[in-house]
């Protein structure tokens, strides 16, 4: 039962250790308000996961097409393993949960599952998958995730930056 408590907390390290980074990505991504905002957020987005391999890429890719956004070609960026893909993972799937938010933003735009809006729209079941691979995980390093979790915020910082220029 110790070995339990233990595994569970490392979802809650994670989350103490990027609360700056994450943060500063909040306030990056902002509010859209309008359509401009929104195609800005697509584009930064689809900067963002692309290169990351996201099964959530093509969903982007689609809405920005609706928005008429060409989705520039992505460079790979390396493949992650062990406590570093975790700390990656942290970051990608929980932001399908802060998806859910954005979602609602979204709608009042027009934007729905059908059209603009088809990434937001997937149900974040990937979480809790996630949840349990952190806590089984062996040989679990918590500063190579919280590493690899800040990188991978700073690379999403940086698209929505970029998208600013």
């Amino acid at each position: 039962m110790n070995t339990m408590r233990r595994n569970s907390d490392r979802r809650w390290q994670l989350r103490d250790a990027t609360a700056h980074s994450h943060a500063a990505l909040d306030a990056a991504v902002g509010a859209f308000d309008d359509s401009a905002g929104y195609a800005r957020y697509l584009a930064a987005i689809h900067a963002f996961r692309a290169p990351l391999n996201s099964d959530i890429t093509p969903l982007v890719a689609l809405d920005m097409a609706d928005l008429g956004i060409p989705a520039p070609a992505p460079a790979p960026a390396p493949t992650l393993r062990g406590s570093a893909l975790l700390g990656q993972l942290y970051v990608l799937e929980g932001a399908a949960l802060g998806g859910q938010i954005l979602r609602k933003r979204a709608a009042r735009l027009g934007y729905d599952e059908t059209f603009g809006a088809r990434h937001l729209a997937v149900t974040p079941q990937g979480w809790l998958a996630f949840l349990a691979r952190l806590d089984a995980a062996p040989d679990y390093d918590a500063q190579e995730a919280a590493r690899a979790a800040n990188a991978t915020f700073a690379l999403a910082l940086n698209a929505f930056t970029k998208a600013d220029e």
